[in-house]
């Protein structure tokens, strides 16, 4: 008889826990059914924002495209403001280096103006002395002309 209630016992532990796992099944069932729902939800909600993440995605390939078309453009611009100035350099180098040769050309050309001008002085010099000493010497048509002058 002993086995009886050991086994009584051992039908009533194994009543509860299965109370206890169809409780728990009931529960999860529960869970089951929320989070299917959920899910269902989500779907929804992706199938519905799934044509603005296309435009989005769209959109952000447009902007990407506008963006290196910009860049490119800017890229062009730069290039040809450096090609602007270093054609600049080589003008003003060019001019800078007229301006040495043309600076020198007017030192030569004052330098020889200097010399002609001494020369010139000399010959003028020269040419009063030898003007004064035909005049005081007696040389008769410069005696007369210079005493027209002074009269």
């Amino acid at each position: 008889m002993l086995e009886l209630g050991v086994v009584q016992t051992l039908n009533g532990d194994q009543a509860r826990r299965l109370d206890s796992l169809a409780t728990e099944n009931a529960k999860l069932q529960d869970k089951l059914k929320e989070t299917e729902l959920e899910r269902s939800l989500c779907e929804r909600e992706a199938k519905k924002a799934s044509p603005f993440l296309t435009s989005l995605r769209k959109a952000l390939a447009k902007s990407e495209a506008a963006l290196k078309l910009m860049q490119e453009k800017q890229d062009r611009k730069i290039k040809s403001a450096f090609k602007f100035s270093a054609d600049h350099v080589h003008t003003v180098k060019r001019l800078d280096e007229e301006v040495v040769m043309l600076t020198k050309a007017l030192a030569d050309r004052d330098h020889a103006y200097a010399e002609l001008h001494a020369v010139s002085t000399k010959h003028f010099e020269q040419l009063q002395e030898s003007n004064s000493l035909l005049l005081t010497d007696g040389y008769q048509p410069l005696r007369q002309a210079k005493a027209v002058i002074d009269s």
